[in-house]
């Protein structure tokens, strides 16, 4: 079998070659996308990350492609429709990180609300002007969490820890958050009207793009802080910048952006870059990038889950698969 990984790391790259001996591997630092495409294109399995943007006109290069892995829980990179079209099976990573992103969500929540990275700066400094680093409580708010699958109904546990009420939006209720952890379903509008803060943990699609935009901002409390460790299309970026830059908001903290740029590429909109520019430089934003998933721990189930997809799918019993 002809395996080919893209936007792969040289520790990942004896972990495959020991688990696939017997296998044609090819491995890649760079992403697949249609500026990298390969002279070699006889690969009948493909294993890539985000930054991989697997469209209809870069899959159309690989005749013999049969099976695509990613290796991560999103697959929003992958052109299905054209997958289906080919008869390409895609699988992805389901549940490496139900507790790592969670865990995340509040790690940059706390930082942003005790003031954490300012802090630090004044410890380092020597300064203990205690006025200009005063922080907030989590116990008592409101947290509303859009999306209660895996990740979102542990952040619906931790936040229970903390004392604070949960309120949750979603299509498809979660038994469990309502029978063990006490929270409540509410419409969309209820929960940006009652939330003092909202963490998004949505998949992208057409249905959930720029879900939040200027229209559902100006639904949301004054001074309600927006958490995202879901997907960065998820929020308009322009009218989140205008949002926190005018005062209705008070911050964010993101792990994940509209325009995830590779090693330093500029997004095509100016407007977009500058929007993401300031959020990023903002003291009212706390961002990291796109590192919730990333501990040892999720980083292992990652590459086993990946090792477990191929190995099935070489056995025409294929797991984990994603549909349009």
């Amino acid at each position: 079998m002809k395996i080919a990984f893209f936007d792969i790391g040289d520790e990942d790259v004896s972990y495959f070659k020991k688990i696939f001996p017997k296998d044609n591997l090819a491995f890649f630092k760079f992403p697949l996308t249609s500026d990298s495409i390969l002279l070699k294109k006889d690969f009948e399995v493909i294993s890539v990350r985000i930054y991989s943007k697997l469209t209809a006109k870069v899959l159309s290069k690989f005749p013999k492609l049969k099976f695509i892995t990613a290796r991560t829980t999103g697959f929003d990179n992958v052109d299905l429709s054209y997958c289906k079209e080919r008869g390409i099976i895609v699988s992805n990573v389901p549940a490496y990180g139900d507790n790592t992103v969670a865990e995340h969500t509040f790690a940059i929540l706390l930082a942003l609300i005790k003031q954490i990275p300012k802090s630090i700066d004044f410890a380092r400094r020597e300064s203990f002007n205690f006025k200009d680093i005063i922080g907030s409580d989590l116990y008592g708010k409101t947290l509303g969490v859009m999306g209660t699958g895996k990740i979102g109904s542990n952040v619906v546990r931790i936040a229970r820890g903390f004392g604070m009420k949960v309120v949750c939006y979603d299509l498809f209720k979660n038994e469990k958050v309502t029978k063990d952890y006490g929270a409540s379903y509410v419409s969309f509008d209820q929960l940006l009207e009652t939330s003092d803060i909202i963490s998004l943990h949505l998949p992208l699609n057409k249905g959930t793009a720029h879900l939040i935009d200027e229209v559902v901002i100006k639904k949301m409390k004054k001074g309600a802080i927006v958490v995202n460790t879901g997907r960065g299309g998820l929020i308009n970026t322009v009218d989140l910048a205008k949002a926190i830059e005018n005062n209705y908001l008070a911050g964010a903290a993101l792990d994940v952006f509209e325009c995830e740029t590779y090693k330093g590429e500029v997004p095509e909109s100016k407007e977009l870059a500058l929007a993401q520019e300031f959020l990023f430089s903002s003291d009212r934003v706390i961002a990291t990038p796109h590192n919730a998933f990333n501990t040892h721990e999720a980083y292992g189930r990652i590459l086993d889950t990946t090792a477990q997809n191929i190995k099935a799918f070489t056995e025409n019993k294929p797991i984990n698969i994603v549909s349009s």
